[in-house]
C-alpha cells in the first residue's frame, strides 16, 4: 500500500476497558443509542470555547477514576463514569444487542 491509497473503514468497534461497548457502522455512530454514547456525544459538543474552561477546571477538582484494564470492575466496565448507571450496572455485565442495526452493550440502550 502506497501513502497516497485511501483507506475506507465502514464499521466500528468501541470498547470501553477491555469490553465492546458498541459495534456499528460509521454512518450511524452519530445517532445515540446508549450511554456510552450519549456521554462521549456530550463531551465533544462541550469543547468549545467556556465549556473547554469548566470542564477541564471540573477535571481537575475532581479526577475520573479510571478502572484499571487488569482489574475491571464488577458489572458495566463504564458503571464508575456513567451518569446513567443504575444498580444494575454494578451487578451484572450487560450483553451486545442490536438496536437499529448496531450492537449496543447497555442495560440503557434506546431508553437515555
Amino acid at each position: 500500500m502506497r501513502m497516497t491509497d485511501a483507506i475506507y473503514i465502514s464499521a466500528a468497534l468501541v470498547v470501553g476497558v477491555g469490553s465492546a461497548v458498541q459495534v456499528g457502522m460509521i454512518g450511524s455512530l452519530g445517532r445515540q443509542r446508549g450511554a456510552f454514547e450519549a456521554t462521549l456525544i456530550s463531551m465533544l459538543a462541550s469543547i468549545v470555547g467556556l465549556a473547554v474552561f469548566l470542564v477541564l477546571r471540573s477535571l481537575r477538582d475532581n479526577p475520573p477514576e479510571l478502572p484499571s484494564p487488569l482489574d475491571p470492575p464488577d458489572g458495566c466496565a463504564f458503571h464508575q463514569r456513567c451518569p446513567f448507571a443504575r444498580e444494575r450496572c454494578v451487578a451484572e455485565p450487560p450483553p451486545l444487542r442490536e438496536i437499529d442495526g448496531r450492537q449496543v452493550a447497555c442495560h440503557f440502550a434506546g431508553e437515555v
